[in-house]
């Protein structure tokens, strides 16, 4: 099988190699068109860049914005010549790269091209591309929303025989089914709405709803204290009921969440923790009919679990007991003298039983503890064993206690002989035999 795709060459009918002629790739580039002097397209190629339609019968309908270009020559070069619309008079700018060589200003197309004075076989009209079949169809294709004089007077579409309309629904009946009337088109509403005397007397504010009502009555604060009169007695509704008020879906759907389900932290105050902290306590109470113990709960539930989240239970931590075994040999490591110390009139009030003072410290007690019992508990457990007022170390003692066990008294004697002796100051004197008799009495 051949690697290269085969074609089959079929000879349609004989001709002549012209040697003027190009033959080749992009060869109808050097073809050039036989001029017609009836036919704009056989002579410039025109680019319409932007389109509109309008009730100007000179412009044929264009609107101020439509534009289109082609490139012709301008005092010996190529260049770009612009037309647009602007406003009530037509434009011609002419171009030679990024720079403006000039700009040629009338009322209508033929005009301009008077002023120009070139390709005097078109009107300005056929320049423009406004006779153009396409350009035609798609201008008249352009649907102009406009107010005629007839709908100024009909009450139907404007006002209402009580002088008082609402915009936006007024506005629904002028433009076609579907049309969105945009923020600029309803600033020019408002501004001409003002210019014939009419006033705002809308009852409520902006964040509440969007619909407004305006008065073309001489005495515009009568109809505004009847309407706040009528919304703040529960009679108007800022919007109304043909539309949709996703306000009010909100709250419906909450009341529903609520009533389904059943109270617990899990249940309605855990829907409403949704919502606690965002609104206050008349708007929740209001809308949803639960009352301030309610919504106080909600509240602490979104702070302790986050809004809506589920009740996480604490965890359940079981302990396993110590063996008999392990108990017996912390018993006799805890009673042996060499480790411990019984006080001899001290004891815990809990349990009634003698204070131990260490001798060691945890630390030293541990190394020494699984030293004799390397298989027995571990250091956590040990340590938590010796917590409470059952087992005291008192480092600041040092060895007075063993001191005690041994020699009783006696040593105390001593050193309150020894501060008589050579403590000469009475004050200080006093004040150290004092602290070795307290001492003598935490020793009993």
């Amino acid at each position: 099988m051949p690697k290269r795709k085969e074609y089959f060459v079929k000879l349609i009918s004989l001709g002549i190699i012209v040697e003027n002629l190009h033959f080749g790739p992009f060869c109808c580039n050097w073809w050039l068109s036989r001029p017609d002097n009836n036919e704009i397209k056989n002579i410039l190629r025109l680019w319409v860049i932007e389109i509109g339609k309008s009730n100007n019968s000179e412009w044929n309908f264009a609107r101020p914005g439509y534009k289109s270009s082609f490139i012709y020559k301008y005092q010996q070069k190529r260049c770009i010549f612009v037309q647009e619309f602007d406003d009530d008079e037509c434009k011609v700018t002419i171009y030679s790269g990024k720079n403006i060589i000039a700009t040629f200003i009338d009322d209508n197309p033929d005009l301009v091209w008077k002023k120009i004075g070139l390709l005097h076989q078109f009107n300005g009209k056929q320049l423009f591309g406004l006779q153009e079949t396409n350009n035609q169809h798609f201008i008249q294709a352009v649907l102009i929303h406009s107010c005629t004089s007839d709908d100024w007077t009909n009450d139907n579409v404007i006002t209402k025989s009580t002088g008082i309309i609402e915009l936006h629904s007024a506005l629904r009946d002028l433009y076609p089914t579907g049309y969105e009337v945009k923020d600029r088109e309803l600033r020019a509403w408002k501004a001409m709405l003002k210019n014939i005397r009419c006033t705002e007397i809308t009852p409520f504010g902006k964040e509440e709803s969007e619909f407004e009502f305006w008065t073309r009555s001489l005495t515009p604060e009568i109809d505004r204290s009847t309407l706040e009169l009528l919304y703040h007695s529960g009679f108007l509704n800022p919007i109304p009921t043909h539309i949709k008020n996703s306000i009010k879906i909100f709250w419906n759907c909450f009341d529903e969440s609520l009533a389904i389900n059943k109270r617990g932290v899990d249940s309605k105050c855990r829907i409403l923790s949704i919502i606690a902290d965002n609104f206050s306590y008349e708007d929740i109470k209001n809308n949803l009919g639960v009352s301030s113990d309610a919504i106080c709960y909600a509240r602490k539930h979104a702070r302790t679990h986050g809004p809506g989240n589920r009740v996480w239970n604490k965890p359940i931590i079981t302990q396993q007991k110590m063996s008999l075994e392990k108990q017996q040999q912390l018993d006799a490591f805890l009673l042996d003298k060499a480790n411990v110390i019984m006080s001899s009139y001290k004891v815990v009030s809990a349990t009634n039983e003698p204070v131990h003072y260490f001798k060691n410290t945890k630390g030293v007690l541990w190394e020494k503890y699984h030293e004799q019992y390397p298989n027995s508990m571990q250091r956590t457990s040990f340590y938590a064993k010796l917590k409470g007022n059952h087992y005291i170390y008192r480092e600041d003692l040092g060895g007075l206690c063993q001191t005690y066990y041994q020699y009783g008294y006696e040593v105390f004697c001593d050193l309150n002989n020894y501060i008589r002796k050579h403590v000469t100051n009475h004050l200080t004197q006093n004040r150290l035999l004092s602290n070795c008799e307290n001492l003598t009495q935490f020793l009993k």
